[in-house]
């Protein structure tokens, strides 16, 4: 397989250590964020559009088609704005007739 460098970055071979933009991946994981599934309907209200509620977005987080975590305190599922963003993004070339617009 390949070696293929994050986010154009330039690949350094030394005697044992591969580096990827080192800067560059720090940067992109500050910008990891979990929400609860109300939240992302806020965040995203076309999804909306097409049936989506919190309640069947946590069935989706439960059968593990979105990444996150169970919060302790409250039970909520913290599901990771990218995941949900990438599921949304394949449901609308799985069906175009629905055209979902990812914006904030």
């Amino acid at each position: 397989m390949p070696l293929t460098p994050f986010n154009n970055s330039h690949v350094t071979f030394g005697k044992k250590h591969v580096i990827y933009g080192y800067a560059t991946y720090i940067q992109s994981m500050t910008k990891i964020s979990h929400y609860t599934p109300t939240e992302l309907i806020e965040l995203y209200p076309d999804a909306k559009k097409v049936g989506w509620t919190p309640t069947k977005i946590g069935i989706m987080f439960r059968c593990g088609l979105l990444v996150g975590f169970i919060s302790g305190k409250e039970r909520t599922s913290m599901i990771l704005e990218v995941s949900f963003v990438e599921l949304m993004e394949f449901y609308n070339s799985v069906n175009q007739k629905k055209d979902i617009k990812f914006k904030k």
